[in-house]
């Protein structure tokens, strides 16, 4: 299975003090076991980052310590086309997604990465309810339907 992962999961594993840590890091130990190919997005990566950076300028100094964190546990970093990406994000958003710029790019670069799930810990976004909205959207563009959980419930089968 190839879990693509959000940025809350980066998060996650680069502070050991940040609430969901544990389970990330199991999450981790267990995905690499049992087989899952666990990716992240670079032009997605880079615009969530740059996004944020732009909100609050303090996250720079965050930057570092993810990229760490990626390296740190193996985390694969793929490439997608940019234009692209910015295609499918605008057309997801078009489509009437009510969701966050740097949300939309996590769901149009795990779709085009040709992810199985994506592994969020917001569940307010990353769910199945909006997944199955931006499956049908990509289905139509003949693109493959996505899954959204947390990384709890791939590990519980759900």
């Amino acid at each position: 299975m190839k879990v693509y992962l959000d940025t809350s999961v980066i998060i996650a594993l680069s502070l050991p003090e940040d609430y969901y840590y544990g389970d990330s890091e199991l999450f981790m130990e267990i995905a690499k076991r049992v087989g899952h190919k666990v990716v992240v997005c670079r032009q997605a990566l880079v615009f969530d980052f740059v996004l944020g950076a732009s909100r609050k300028p303090a996250r720079l100094y965050d930057i570092p310590r993810y990229l760490k964190t990626l390296e740190k546990h193996r985390i694969n970093i793929e490439d997608v086309d940019h234009l692209e990406l910015l295609k499918l994000t605008a057309k997801y958003h078009e489509e009437g997604i009510k969701l966050k710029l740097g949300d939309l790019l996590h769901y149009a670069a795990s779709t085009l990465l040709q992810s199985d799930i994506i592994a969020s810990w917001n569940e307010r976004d990353f769910n199945e309810k909006v997944a199955i909205k931006i499956s049908e959207i990509s289905r139509r563009m003949g693109l493959k339907d996505i899954k959204a959980t947390t990384p709890r419930k791939i590990l519980e089968g759900k």
